[in-house]
């Protein structure tokens, strides 16, 4: 009997039963590990009535709110007091939690740091003052980034139609979390982590620093200038027959315009045999087992050709829509929609289609080293030009005219080699350093958890 009691019956103490919930009782025992007390949130929040400030004419406001999953407190805004439509907004204050009132669907909760003291929140919020003698509130923010306390939570919630919440008092006197006794045990958790964090963040600022060292030697061995503002002249204005790209005089006297003291313009046209894109029918999607591969502009934002979170479409469909497309090996792929226009280049043999988001570039290669061109779209000095030209119907849209308009310094191939080879280089750091600053980042967020969850 002994043995079935101990295989089918548990036991808990009465102080450790904080809900009539066996589901609740045993998540908390799944999810974390029996290292640390789990300690009521009312054990180190309270309530707390913040300030109300009533909005002043002629004043400028910054307007703060959480980011989505805990990833903490931003200026949402800095606005004039004409454009708010609440005539009455809350002061944050320092060592505070808030979240809102309405809505947690997504875990919109943060803590307010130093630096925002005395800006505004929506009336739509709670708010809970920290006892940061007993919780470090960087340990508080950094435990409710991950994935796992969500979940937990979840079983905390009330829901509406499409909307969850939890109310303060819940909050304050259902929900435990896990917490070492000493703060001095907080700080050490708190500091490893950041320690690996600012690592992450010195990597990002080298990547930073790299991608405007290629801007500025591209620059340089271009010879581009670049003026925002053509001097205004009176009188007669002639303009270059080749350089009108359209019969208007806004575009043919426009303020700003790129130039080579080195070498000639080349428009793209002249040296890509096809600027097209495809089919700008919705697909219908399939699996990777009856489709073929469908790439569009999500599947170039990191200017490579991320072959892994893909869709599929029909084969049937895959042949009436992909009939004359025949992409060929460093051809280049541009997003044109809802973009900053980043490109990539196909470096493999592959049976593809795309979508009209997509524009599908093939250069002539005894004229432009599909490299070369491949780095100067992702350049500024491309899209400079892009900006300029973009087009809104609904979404911002880049038009395959513009493109073909667009202008290039070409120089002679071999010297085109050398600055490919160069950027080459420049480009394989930034890419060790960004797998280095995501790899610190996982492996922080590794260390914390293994400090709270079970396994």
């Amino acid at each position: 009997m002994g043995v079935l009691e101990n295989k089918y019956l548990k036991f808990i103490k009465s102080v450790d039963l904080f809900s009539w919930d066996v589901k609740s009782y045993f998540v908390n025992q799944w999810v974390f590990n029996e290292k640390n007390p789990l300690v009521l949130f009312g054990e180190f929040l309270s309530k707390y009535e913040t300030t109300k400030i009533n909005i002043e004419d002629d004043k400028i406001y910054k307007i703060l709110w959480v980011r989505t999953y805990w990833e903490g407190v931003f200026i949402n805004r800095t606005v004039k007091w004409s454009s708010l439509k609440m005539r009455k907004y809350q002061l944050a204050d320092k060592n505070t939690l808030f979240w809102c009132k309405v809505d947690t669907k997504n875990w919109w909760f943060g803590v307010v740091k130093d630096e925002q003291i005395w800006w505004l929140w929506s009336t739509n919020m709670f708010f809970a003052k920290i006892d940061t003698q007993k919780i470090n509130k960087d340990y508080l923010q950094i435990l409710f980034k991950s994935s796992k306390i969500h979940s937990y939570m979840d079983q905390y919630v009330t829901w509406t139609t499409n909307r969850k919440y939890i109310k303060p008092d819940q909050l304050l006197n259902e929900i435990k979390i896990p917490l070492p006794s000493l703060l001095e045990e907080q700080n050490k958790i708190v500091e490893n982590y950041n320690k690996k964090l600012k690592e992450a963040k010195e990597a990002e600022k080298r990547v930073e620093f790299l991608e405007k060292e290629i801007e500025s030697y591209l620059m340089e061995e271009l010879g581009i200038e670049i003026e925002e503002e053509r001097k205004k002249k009176k009188g007669l204005q002639l303009i270059n027959f080749n350089n009108i790209q359209e019969w208007s005089i806004e575009k043919m006297l426009e303020n700003s315009f790129i130039s080579s003291n080195k070498y000639d313009l080349s428009k793209f046209q002249d040296i890509c045999k096809k600027i097209t894109d495809w089919t700008h029918q919705t697909p219908t999607y399939t699996t990777k087992e009856k489709g073929i591969t469908f790439i569009s502009s999500k599947d170039v934002t990191t200017k490579e050709i991320n072959w892994k979170n893909i869709k599929y479409i029909p084969k049937s469909l895959h042949m009436k829509i992909s009939k004359n497309f025949n992409p060929e090996i460093w051809d280049i792929f541009l997003a044109k929609n809802w973009t900053t226009w980043v490109a990539a280049i196909l470096e493999d043999e592959k049976e593809f289609a795309i979508y009209v988001s997509l524009a599908h570039i093939s250069p002539i290669r005894k004229i432009v080293n599909p490299y070369f061109l491949l780095d100067y779209i992702n350049s500024k000095f491309a899209k400079f030009q892009f900006d300029r030209n973009l087009v809104w119907v609904w979404v911002p849209n880049l038009h395959l005219s513009k493109i073909r308009w667009a202008k290039i310094p070409l120089p002679p191939l071999k010297i085109q080699e050398k600055i490919v080879k160069h950027i080459f280089g420049l480009k394989e750091e930034i890419k060790e350093l960004k797998n280095l600053a995501e790899n610190l980042k996982e492996s922080a967020k590794k260390e914390f958890e293994e400090e709270i969850f079970s396994k």
